[in-house]
């Protein structure tokens, strides 16, 4: 992904929406849509794990974990501490009513707070931090 110093929650809202609205999980879209090269990780059960690890930017990791058989897929973006974008309840207001919300208290340093929506057959999660609510992971699954 071709970071600014900062990165807006609009960003963010039109990258979820490219990586879900077309209905494909492989990794050629995942590397596309966050323009990054994906590397297997490990192999666990039933599930391969790939990443992307970024130094000194505002997205640390990218981690994909998919089944042997394709059925599931998870994603998750995590952003340097502080640095993701700030919560905006307008784009939020978009995505529906939330399924779920969430409270981890024990994340430091202040605690997340976990929004969980569906769009267009994924779940797709926000994680905020709880004071400065700056967004702390995107979980992305197919199916859930």
């Amino acid at each position: 992904m071709n970071q600014q110093a900062a990165i807006d929650f609009a960003h963010i809202d039109r990258l979820v929406r490219a990586l879900v609205t077309p209905r494909r999980t492989d990794l050629n879209h995942f590397e596309h849509c966050l323009s990054v090269r994906l590397s297997k990780d490990l192999e666990v059960g039933n599930w391969v794990h790939y990443l992307h690890v970024l130094s000194g930017k505002v997205i640390e990791r990218i981690a994909v974990a998919q089944s042997v058989d394709s059925t599931c897929t998870r994603l998750t973006v995590t952003f340097a501490q502080g640095l993701g974008p700030v919560k905006d309840e307008t784009l939020l207001a978009a995505y529906g009513k939330a399924l779920s919300v969430q409270v981890a208290p024990q994340v430091p340093p202040e605690g997340i707070m976990i929004w969980g929506y569906n769009l267009d057959l994924a779940l797709v999660k926000f994680s905020f931090s709880r004071i400065s609510r700056r967004l702390h992971t995107l979980n992305i699954e197919w199916p859930f």
